[in-house]
């Protein structure tokens, strides 16, 4: 079992279950074989357990490989596209994904449908959002799915950063603005740019 053969649905079933707490180890075993196997393990026969355990082992104990993403994809037989210039992003798109980003490992399936675009579409023009978001569920892989995450979420982090040094300094610049009030909307600015960063996923 690889990284490959696992949707982002349940790679984020996988998260939620390695952080939950139980009562006893064996609880935490079944719940994740359910998520990756899609049965209850418990009711199958005991000769065929050392097989689901060293599966679920290798899979766990793996690291998610880290690569590019690509341009294009075909999930179910949709062709989507990867935006990935953050700095031509609308303005909807950026709040959407600024909104989700602060609960990344909440928000991991709606933060990707803000970048993955049907084919022949803009940004929320009218497609079936939840199609988006379905199709990302069940037929991205995680190793794609991570991929995009972890590439938006540095560029998102770059561009925030340009972003903020430029309104500093325009902010310093208004000399028409006491320098007490310009150094107010500085400390401001960069309170809220230090609070986003910090809840963004690294």
């Amino acid at each position: 079992m690889t990284w490959n053969q696992i949707n982002m649905g349940q790679f984020v079933l996988l998260q939620n279950a390695l952080n939950k707490k139980y009562k006893r180890p064996e609880h935490k075993t079944f719940a994740l074989a359910r998520i990756v196997f899609g049965k209850d393990i418990e009711n199958e026969p005991v000769a065929d357990l050392p097989h689901y355990y060293e599966e679920l082992e290798e899979l766990l104990n793996s690291a998610v490989p880290d690569k590019k993403p690509e341009g294009e994809y075909i999930l179910d037989g949709r062709k989507y596209i990867l935006h990935k210039e953050i700095e031509k992003m609308t303005t909807a798109q950026y709040i959407d994904f600024t909104n989700l980003a602060k609960e990344a490992g909440k928000n991991t399936i709606e933060t990707l449908a803000v970048f993955l675009i049907p084919d022949g579409h803009k940004y929320n023009d009218g497609y079936d959002i939840e199609q988006v978001r379905r199709d990302i569920r069940y037929h991205l892989n995680a190793v794609e799915g991570n991929a995009m995450l972890f590439f938006f979420i540095r560029r998102s982090r770059d561009c925030m950063r340009r972003s903020v040094s430029y309104s500093l300094v325009q902010i310093m610049k208004t000399t028409s603005v006491p320098l007490k009030n310009r150094m107010k909307t500085c400390r401001e600015l960069l309170q809220g740019w230090l609070s986003l960063e910090h809840s963004i996923m690294p």
